[in-house]
């Protein structure tokens, strides 16, 4: 596969996909727009997570899996408006067998001197065991913390 590229907008996260010319190439990278704003302070990264699926389902159910990779970014003053560049280190062949993707947004918050890390979508779910009430989400905003579908 010489390129691809697949554009999914989705909220506060979207990806771009492409692969490197390289005929043996073990990366099939993941670009990806974040923006984030009004996080407590205690949040000082954040990270994008991908995995790649051989199943043109496997975004849903981990069936036929490719290939994960992440990257982290820095949050300043409670936001982050920027673009990762996810490397993904594949376990299959050829990214010609990918049929599709999921990525997640991470918090990576400071607890008491420790780093932990939860889903956005988690964070800001009231139904959710780890939801935290500073990460609510927006009144009549929109909110992806987890992006996915075909290649």
């Amino acid at each position: 596969m010489k390129g691809m590229t697949r554009v999914v907008a989705v909220a506060t996260l979207c990806a771009v996909f492409g692969m490197p010319a390289a005929a043996l190439a073990e990366i099939f990278t993941i670009e990806t727009p974040v923006s984030v704003k009004g996080l407590p302070p205690e949040v000082i990264d954040g990270a994008v997570t991908c995995a790649v699926f051989t199943e043109v389902d496997g975004h849903t159910n981990n069936l036929g899996y490719g290939g994960f990779g992440s990257a982290q970014f820095t949050v300043k003053g409670g936001a982050f408006l920027g673009r990762l560049r996810v490397p993904v280190r594949l376990d299959v062949a050829s990214a010609s067998l990918l049929r599709s993707y999921r990525c997640t947004l991470y918090f990576i918050r400071n607890a008491g001197g420790e780093r932990k890390s939860a889903t956005a979508a988690r964070l800001s779910d009231p139904d959710s065991p780890e939801y935290r009430e500073e990460f609510r989400r927006a009144r009549g905003g929109r909110f992806a913390g987890e992006v996915r579908g075909s290649l």
